[in-house]
């Protein structure tokens, strides 16, 4: 997962090979899966030929965020979970 941080805002980018392989959607059979957020530690997959979207997973303790370091452990965690929800279901 590559995390970018912008302002005070923080986000995940899934990079094929180095996170965790997502399932293919489980409705058009389509690989070209993403992992999306808003900007906050709210993260989904979501397939990106028929739109099909996972399961919307959010950081219980996103409040807890206090520095930088902190950030980075709870986007990290919400990401992983969006995608193992993801592979759950497919």
């Amino acid at each position: 997962m590559k995390i970018k941080i912008d302002g005070h805002n923080v986000y995940g980018i899934y990079e094929y090979g180095i996170d965790v392989p997502l399932n293919n959607c489980p409705f058009c059979g389509s690989d070209q899966m993403q992992v999306e957020n808003t900007g906050t530690a709210n993260y989904w997959v979501e397939c990106s030929l028929c739109t099909a979207q996972g399961a919307v997973v959010a950081a219980d303790d996103e409040e807890e965020i206090i520095d930088a370091l902190s950030m980075i452990i709870i986007h990290t965690e919400v990401f992983n979970e969006a995608i193992r929800l993801w592979n759950a279901r497919s």
